[in-house]
Formats: structure tokens, C-alpha cells, sequence
């Protein structure tokens, strides 16, 4: 499990890619059988500014609890507006299911890529989410603003 720091707080990112074969797949159905995490929101240590202490400053930037994403690999999720949020003392379930794309070529009027623009330089896999995300940044660097590239 690999941990970062992001402006929603710690990132934990679990990739079973490289894990055994029997952690890849679920072999049963229903909600006994698949991952299941146990999380401690450790709410004991939360300073809420009561009683005579200062009152803690940027107490409202975060909220109590879990968010959580499931994304494909190697893609960059909306922190923002992707996940789901998950509260203290609560239990969610949730499914996932693997949706496969084939691109059109020109001839049968697709209009989609399979590879990076030619300005782009980069070792993550080529996706619309991706492609937008590394545009934002781009045009951010030059201070422009953002225009929709063509996918």
C-alpha cells in the first residue's frame, strides 16, 4: 500500500496487480465475499476547540470520515467531485463492474485516439481522464486558461 498526501489529507492507494492470483478475483458473490476494509477514524484524536484551548485553525478544511475511489489503473480521479464519502460509524457497500471500450477508426467515423498527443510526453497509459488532466496542467504551467483539447 502506498501513501501520499494530497489536499483532502492521506491518500493510501492499494494495487492488487501484483498481488496472488487469488487476491485479483472474486470468487463468490454477495456481500461476505470480496474486500472488505476496516477503518478507524481515531475520532478520540480530533481537537475540536472546546474548553479553554485556542480554537484550531482550518478545523472546517476536512470533514470526518472516508472517501474513497475506484479507478482504473495508472488514471488520475477527480479528488473533488469522484468517490464516495464514507462517515464515522458507517458501513458502505458497494460493486464494481469493468467496462471495455473499442475505439472507432476515421474510416467507421471515430473520432478517438489510442496515444498521446505528439507535445505529451508521459509514461501513464493514454485516457480522455488522463489526457484532460495533463491539458489542466499544461496550460496552468503557461497561465492560460483551459480549452477542451479534442480526444
Amino acid at each position: 500500500m502506498e501513501t501520499t498526501l494530497t489536499n483532502l489529507g492521506k491518500c493510501h492507494t492499494l494495487d492488487l496487480r501484483e498481488a496472488r492470483e487469488n487476491l485479483q478475483k472474486q470468487t463468490y458473490a454477495g456481500v461476505n465475499a470480496g474486500l472488505m476494509l476496516a477503518l478507524d477514524t481515531h475520532m478520540e484524536e480530533q481537537i475540536d476547540g472546546a474548553g479553554d484551548e485556542a480554537a484550531p485553525i482550518f478545523t472546517n478544511a476536512y470533514e470526518n470520515g472516508f472517501r474513497y475511489y475506484v479507478h482504473a489503473p495508472d488514471t488520475i480521479p477527480y479528488l473533488v467531485s469522484e468517490g464516495i464519502s464514507v462517515s464515522p460509524g458507517s458501513r458502505v457497500y458497494s460493486a464494481i463492474s469493468m467496462n471495455r471500450y473499442i475505439l472507432l477508426s476515421p474510416e467507421e467515423w471515430g473520432n478517438c485516439s489510442e496515444t498521446w498527443p505528439h507535445r505529451y510526453s508521459t509514461d501513464i497509459p493514454y485516457s480522455a481522464v488522463n489526457c484532460e488532466s495533463l491539458c489542466k496542467v499544461g496550460n496552468h504551467l503557461k497561465g492560460q486558461t483551459f480549452k477542451n483539447p479534442k480526444f
